[in-house]
């Protein structure tokens, strides 16, 4: 999303008239609208949530390059390498790779079944897995946390939120706000867990 806007920023001021730009991206699509991205159980498209279309970048000669991350970077040769074997020199160099999800580090974290919820592939395998699971635990319950358990539930899994505080969302609510939240959460249907952190 911060690339977009910093392409949609530089257009505005005409840069792309002086500049080559070129994105790279090692997702398989366009960027998209993070912030939506549970929207994508509803509809099951990710199109619906692109924040531009590809053409958008060729109408603007954005060099927008899908599924080739950058894996080097040489400051001193103004230089980067791509997965895909590319060696592409730069001017201007800016990195606008957005955050990562923070993985506990225990035991069993790297199974099959184990996702994060942060990009449109994660989200494509947690419902493929969905169909041929029946329970499902989620570890956080935070904003994003409480998102993908209302989703879990609503693709069928008993669903349960396992959350280290003693009240959801403990960044954004005070104890007797949190209270209401997890009224709600027992009327839905989804499990919680407060004061329990995970270990294995």
């Amino acid at each position: 999303m911060a690339a977009h806007r910093f392409c949609r920023q530089l257009v505005a001021k005409g840069g792309h008239r002086r500049y080559r730009l070129i994105v790279f991206t090692d997702e398989s699509s366009a960027p998209y609208d993070r912030v939506k991205l549970t929207d994508f159980f509803r509809t099951r498209n990710p199109h619906d949530l692109l924040l531009d279309t590809p053409d958008w970048y060729q109408d603007h000669t954005i060099d927008l390059r899908l599924g080739d991350a950058v894996v080097k970077i040489d400051p001193a040769m103004q230089r980067l390498y791509t997965a895909s074997g590319a060696m592409v020199p730069y001017d201007h160099l800016v990195l606008a790779t957005g955050s990562h999800p923070l993985v506990p580090s225990i035991d069993g974290i790297n199974q099959d079944d184990v996702f994060v919820y942060r990009t449109i592939r994660d989200l494509q395998a947690i419902l493929q897995r969905s169909q041929s699971a029946r329970r499902a635990a989620v570890i956080g319950g935070g904003l994003l946390g409480l998102e993908a358990a209302r989703a879990l539930l609503d693709l069928g899994l008993d669903t349960t939120v396992v959350e280290m505080a003693d009240y959801l969302m403990p960044r954004q609510l005070d104890p007797e706000g949190a209270a209401l939240l997890l009224a709600e959460m027992g009327r839905s249907g989804v499990n919680v867990l407060l004061g329990h952190q995970t270990g294995r």
